[in-house]
Order: C-alpha cells, then structure tokens, then sequence
C-alpha cells in the first residue's frame, strides 16, 4: 500500500494567499502539503494552488453534504478538469465564468471567502487527499460533469444526461 503523508501548517502565520487570475480577493486557508510517490490516478499532477482551490469548493459548494455528497462534488471538479470543454486545471475550472455566470455560485456571490468553519475545512483537505491521491478512490458519479441544488432548475439541464441525486444535488453526464 502506498502511503501518502499530510502535513498541515499548525499557525496562523503560515498562512499562505492565494491570488486566482480573474479574482480581485485573496483566498487565505492553511495549505496542506501532499507528499507521493509520484503516482497521479487522474493523469494529470495536481499544484499546491489547485488543492487550494479544490478545498476551498468542496466546503464552499458542499459543506453541508453528507461525506457522500462532498466527494460527488469533488467528482464533478475533477471530470471537468479532464474532460476536453473545460479548462485542463483545478483553479481554472473553479474559477471558470462565462458571459452570464460562474461555474461555482460561492466564487461570484460577493460574500467573504474565508472558511470560518475550521472541522468543516480539515474534511474538505481530507477528501482532496483522497480524491486527489488515494489509489483505491473510486469516484461516487464517474463522468459527471455537472451539479445543481435541487431547490434550483438552471436552463442547461435540458441538454444534460441525468445520473443521480445524492444529498440536495442532482448530478449530470455531458
């Protein structure tokens, strides 16, 4: 078995801000430092400023999920991350906008951007590991590439293919 370690920077001062293209605001979380032998099982190598990203939208999109619902999220981030219609890295699939919207609502909604919720943001570096790095993942919605609330119906699930509800989200194939 391979072994992955996690070191997580215990004080404030190593704090670590991430500026994202496109983005006026920092994005300060405590940066987990993923060692591994090297093995990627997704093809492609994930940077310190993508598992920002990624911590940062699991606890902003799915915080209130179920484990379940957290990693269906993290899913979507990572089929989009290889799929050919949408950017080839973490940062620039979260941070995607087109003309009318954002990819993921918390990075337009002009609320703070600052996990307060510090067990809610130690699970969401867990699940990144995880996802990230865990050679028996086995993905929760494989080849979902789209997401939405239940509470919501967006004009682009027409022409989607749907795969699964879990928790309050509907998840979607290309």
């Amino acid at each position: 078995m391979k072994t992955f370690i996690v070191v997580f920077v215990v004080t404030y001062l190593l704090l670590t801000s991430v500026k994202f293209e496109d983005q006026d605001q920092l994005l300060p979380i405590d940066v987990p430092q993923f060692e591994s032998d090297g093995s990627y099982i997704w093809g492609f190598v994930p940077s310190q400023e993508d598992i920002h990203c990624l911590v940062l939208n699991i606890y902003f999109e799915a915080r209130g999920e179920t484990r379940e619902g957290r990693y269906a999220v993290t899913d979507v981030v990572i089929q989009r991350v290889k799929s050919a219609y949408f950017p080839d890295d973490i940062c620039s699939v979260v941070f995607f906008r087109n003309h009318r919207t954002c990819a993921f609502s918390w990075t337009c909604d002009q609320n703070s951007n600052d996990p307060v919720d510090q067990f809610s943001i130690r699970e969401a570096v867990d699940i990144a590991h995880e996802v990230l790095y865990d050679v028996h993942y086995e993905p929760t919605v494989p080849m979902s590439t789209h997401y939405h609330a239940v509470t919501v119906e967006p004009d682009w699930v027409f022409n989607k293919h749907f795969h699964a509800q879990i928790g309050n989200h509907f998840f979607y194939q290309r």
